[in-house]
């Protein structure tokens, strides 16, 4: 007996002494506010991977505060990593929906000059609970035209009715540094790849004053700026580079889906913008005929200085 009552003192001084230094621990672990006012003395010191590490800390601490996601950019754009900057304001905003986090002017790589071209270098579009539904990335040369584009989308299993990503890329080269003209527009022929297995041609606009410089159609192509978001949906990507198309989100506040199908459960269905102080597309938010959201896009532009092309 004696023996029993020994072990059971044992025990409870052993759970004590346990509880007391699991209370020690939470009291010791830093809060969010002290990670964050870490990241800010670092930030101000220049001392900006520190920053970094000390505002991840406070995101992972909570990570629907917003300023935390708004200063871990701070820092990467003051290292120049601008990608990282975006991404980590996309992570942001995907976790807290703060779009303001999406329209911060000051991670523009440069201020644009006169006579900038402003090119679509990504867009990302989610679904309702925010999982990735499809992505492309975009690069261009000197003169300002589509040299590549990646493309991550949905690749349909038909037997087991399941979805895998998968990466396609798309190259375009140009036959020469030229502009021709044809049919009253001013054209630069273009060669394509898609997967290093499908071969083309196209016929690359140029705009004068410089707008945009665009592939025939438009770089979002995919049902006319518009993709399945695997829920019966469809969620807007349209960067705007057609003019008709910016006309009527200017005219009507949004842009709608048409269809040439006449009991399409799609027809109707719309999409509302949220553009940066350049005028660029940098959120759209989709809505089913009813009114019920479908997905939201997100993109990322970048001002780029086009050398000047003769025309023979």
């Amino acid at each position: 007996m004696r023996m029993k009552v020994i072990a059971f003192v044992f025990l409870c001084v052993l759970l004590t002494a346990c509880a007391a230094h699991s209370d020690s621990a939470v009291e010791d672990s830093p809060t969010w506010q002290e990670q964050y006012d870490l990241g800010l003395r670092y930030l101000e010191e220049g001392n900006y991977e520190e920053a970094i590490l000390a505002f991840t800390a406070a995101i992972e601490i909570a990570p629907k505060q917003a300023e935390a996601y708004i200063k871990t950019a701070e820092a990467y754009v003051a290292l120049e990593d601008y990608n990282n900057a975006w991404d980590i304001l996309e992570k942001g905003y995907i976790a807290t929906g703060d779009i303001s986090l999406l329209l911060v002017d000051w991670l523009q790589y440069k201020e644009p000059q006169e006579g900038a071209l402003w090119v679509l270098t990504y867009w990302a579009a989610y679904r309702t609970d925010m999982t990735l539904a499809e992505y492309n990335q975009y690069e261009y040369d000197e003169y300002g035209y589509m040299i590549k584009r990646v493309i991550q989308a949905p690749k349909y299993t038909y037997d087991t009715g399941n979805s895998t990503y998968k990466d396609y890329l798309v190259t375009y080269s140009y036959t020469d540094d030229h502009l021709v003209e044809q049919n009253g527009l001013l054209m630069r022929r273009a060669m394509y790849t898609f997967c290093s297995a499908y071969n083309g041609t196209l016929d690359a606009v140029y705009e004068e004053p410089r707008e945009f410089m665009m592939l025939i159609g438009t770089p979002i192509n995919d049902s006319n700026g518009w993709i399945d978001n695997n829920e019966g949906g469809a969620i807007c990507c349209d960067a705007l580079l057609i003019p008709e198309h910016r006309q009527e989100v200017e005219e009507t506040g949004r842009l709608t889906l048409y269809s040439f199908i006449e009991d399409d459960p799609l027809k109707g269905s719309y999409a509302e913008f949220e553009f940066d102080s350049y005028g660029n597309p940098v959120t759209i938010v989709s809505y089913g005929p009813d009114g019920t959201q479908m997905g939201t896009a997100i993109l990322r532009w970048e001002s780029i200085m086009p050398q000047p092309m003769r025309l023979d």
